[in-house]
């Protein structure tokens, strides 16, 4: 008999968790597991690339009244006669006001958010939550299951939120499961009492298609031989730290270096960064390409990987352009060091971008030493559907 799994993430949207939530459903044996996927909202960019078996879930009525703007959706529950959730969604906002960051501001609204939703019908063989916070606080509060798993993609104390609101949550979930034996450590470290909950499941690359969407005709072309070409793929967010890759170039560019930098992606950075550029003039040596449905053919054109991190958990982009064999720069982020080699399947760069421009240069002017890394990468068994067994263990424990 098939088991009944349900999965719950916030959105679609681009990123590295939704991108690597996509892989491990397509990597799924639906012979012998049926899946649910549970959306706070039913939009991304990657929402058309889940497998045709898997079932959507709809939103409350509740919820679709709640997402309206503030005042009309205080009207419309008065007008249903719902002052409860009238009352709730204002004391959602005076609590979004007093948070002193967004972390802060998902952990103490979640008492007034949850109220919008319904509990999920039915026992499930399990319930996932995919995403650190609201994912786990919802299969927590809301889902019937046999047993409940949560997954932490990135480091939490980088987001700065209350750990004894996180704790409380943590403890209520059979396991939690995060990208990398760096995040486990960390985790355990901050959760002594929950210790043994924690497992370590890398997000899953599936290489074949990878290479397949990378060979596909694409809109964008970058530029001639003559110029050299350094790519980034991902959200336009504070955690990236675009500005020591905007630095970076500019620094090269002062060389003579005909270089060109590519931002692949969106987010609330992007008008800083594209002020920060013209501020500098360099408008034309740098290009916000918005996002991209498959940016493989870009970063497989591309002369260079570059990623200017402050943190981050495993990147799934990063581990793509491994399988496109590109060559990379990136700065020392905790979890860097389990993704790249230095000085053989990449460099590693201190997050300075006089650093950065140095590593990027080395690559640019040393065409042995860039062949080198691509052989490396080449040896390399990249991609690791394999994964998804772990996936499996776990849920038959």
């Amino acid at each position: 008999m098939k088991k009944k799994l349900l999965f719950v993430i916030p959105s679609l949207a681009l990123g590295g968790a939704e991108k690597s939530f996509v892989n491990l459903l397509n990597a799924l044996d639906f012979e012998k597991y049926d899946a649910d996927v549970f959306l706070f909202v039913k939009s991304g960019e990657f929402l058309p690339l889940l497998p045709k078996q898997v079932k959507i879930l709809s939103i409350s009525e509740d919820f679709a009244t709640f997402s309206l703007p503030f005042l009309k959706s205080v009207f419309t529950f008065c007008k249903k006669g719902r002052l409860d959730l009238a009352l709730y969604r204002l004391l959602f906002v005076l609590a979004n006001t007093r948070a002193r960051n967004a972390s802060v501001s998902e952990q103490i609204t979640w008492k007034y958010l949850k109220n919008f939703f319904p509990k999920i019908k039915g026992n499930y063989d399990a319930a996932i939550g995919y995403l650190e916070k609201s994912s786990n606080y919802f299969i927590t509060d809301r889902v019937s299951a046999s047993q409940k798993i949560g997954w932490i993609h990135t480091d939490l104390k980088a987001l700065d939120l209350n750990f004894a609101f996180e704790e409380k949550y943590l403890k209520k979930l059979d396991k939690i499961i995060t990208v990398s034996e760096n995040l486990v450590g960390k985790l355990q470290t901050y959760f002594p009492v929950i210790k043994e909950k924690f497992y370590c499941i890398e997000n899953i690359n599936l290489a074949k298609i990878i290479n397949e969407l990378a060979n596909q005709p694409q809109d964008v072309i970058l530029e001639d031989d003559e110029v050299f070409n350094i790519i980034f793929v991902g959200r336009l967010v504070k955690e990236k730290a675009l500005h020591i890759a905007i630095e970076a170039l500019e620094l090269l560019l002062k060389k003579n270096i005909n270089a060109r930098l590519y931002l692949v992606g969106e987010g609330n950075k992007r008008l800083e960064l594209q002020k920060m550029v013209q501020e500098k003039n360099i408008g034309e040596k740098v290009v916000f390409l918005g996002v991209q449905s498959n940016p493989y053919p870009l970063v497989k054109a591309s002369d260079l990987f570059l990623m200017t991190s402050v943190f981050e958990g495993k990147s799934i982009a990063l581990e793509e352009a491994k399988i496109l064999k590109k060559p990379i720069v990136i700065t020392n982020f905790s979890t860097a060091s389990e993704q790249i080699t230095d000085g053989k399947t990449g460099l590693i760069a201190e997050m300075n971008a006089l650093f950065v421009a140095e590593k990027i240069e080395k690559i640019y002017r040393d065409q042995d030493f860039k062949n080198e890394i691509i052989n490396h990468l080449s040896q390399e068994k990249l991609g690791n559907e394999d994964e998804i067994l772990k996936f499996y263990q776990l849920i038959h424990e």
